[in-house]
């Protein structure tokens, strides 16, 4: 079974990263990865989209064999990073089955502006997603 549990960081209200912190945050936002062997694929769809600032908001997750082709053999656990600060979401979400591959996760809140890296652990694999928060 997917269960999908998230957790995340994040980096100052405009955006700054500290003196301290490296700063690799992509230019544009991408919802969707393959595993290198293209066995895997993961996508996301945010509710509502673009994710708000603050404000709770869920993720409709897709867990496939980049052909189409449904996948529910593996557990996945995901985690929101602010790589910039080092901190977790202030929210615990959850996340449930909807079939066919196919999981939402409720309860979300990115309480500070910038960049999160969302990350799906699953079957072997680890799916990174670069979120730009909120704009």
């Amino acid at each position: 079974m997917l269960a999908l549990v998230l957790a995340a960081c994040g980096s100052g209200s405009d955006g700054s990263s500290s003196s301290t912190a490296v700063s690799d945050a992509p230019a544009a936002d991408v919802r969707e990865w393959q595993s290198a062997d293209g066995l895997r694929c993961v996508g996301y769809t945010p509710t509502p989209d673009p994710i708000p600032f603050d404000a709770l908001f869920s993720l409709e997750w897709t867990v496939d064999d980049c052909q189409g082709g449904a996948l529910e053999d593996a557990e996945w656990v995901v985690d929101a990073q602010m790589p910039d600060h080092s901190h977790g979401m202030t929210v615990t979400p959850v996340s449930q089955p909807a079939g066919d591959g196919a999981w939402v996760t409720e309860g979300l809140l990115f309480h500070m502006e910038g960049w999160w890296r969302l990350t799906a652990e699953g079957g072997g694999q680890v799916a990174e997603f670069d979120i730009t928060c909120c704009s």
